[in-house]
């Protein structure tokens, strides 16, 4: 006979050890209850996740090209790509586009709260679909030819 099956049936199901009965009862909807909770911050943790990785993939890429050098600024030395460097990239099946983009740290001061922020300039040919989806209030960026109005 299988003793852990035996013991299991006897504390549970049999006998007159109401006790016990009640300890194991109690013990089983404290783990199921506990189980179900890490479950749910698992999800939670997944959802939150995901979120972070696509608006970061949205505002930056999945790959950034910057010019290799020892410099602990945010701000990059620019490179240059001629047409016919951007063309041989953007044949490779796996590129969706290449976008031109300048970053500049810098601080800001709201209500009291001074934050460090690093604004990124974009191109005219940026793609802003991801930003028209994020952005709570106002409208994406409108260049002319003088630059962004």
């Amino acid at each position: 006979m299988n003793f852990p099956y035996f013991l299991a049936k006897r504390i549970t199901l049999e006998g007159n050890r109401t006790f016990s009965k009640l300890i194991v009862r109690v013990t089983i909807g404290a783990l199921a209850l506990a189980i179900m909770a890490i479950i749910l911050a698992v999800a939670i943790l997944n959802g939150f996740k995901n979120e972070i990785t696509e608006k970061q993939r949205g505002f930056f890429g999945d790959i950034i090209i910057l010019k290799n050098e020892r410099n602990d600024s945010y701000v990059n030395t620019p490179i240059s790509l001629d047409d016919k460097q951007l063309a041989k990239i953007k044949e490779n099946p796996n590129v969706k586009d290449v976008y031109p983009f300048a970053t500049k740290a810098g601080i800001m001061n709201v209500k009291g709260e001074v934050e460090g922020v690093l604004l990124k300039g974009i191109d005219k040919d940026y793609d802003q679909d991801f930003l028209s989806k994020t952005i709570l209030e106002g409208d994406t960026f409108g260049f002319f030819s003088g630059g962004c109005r």
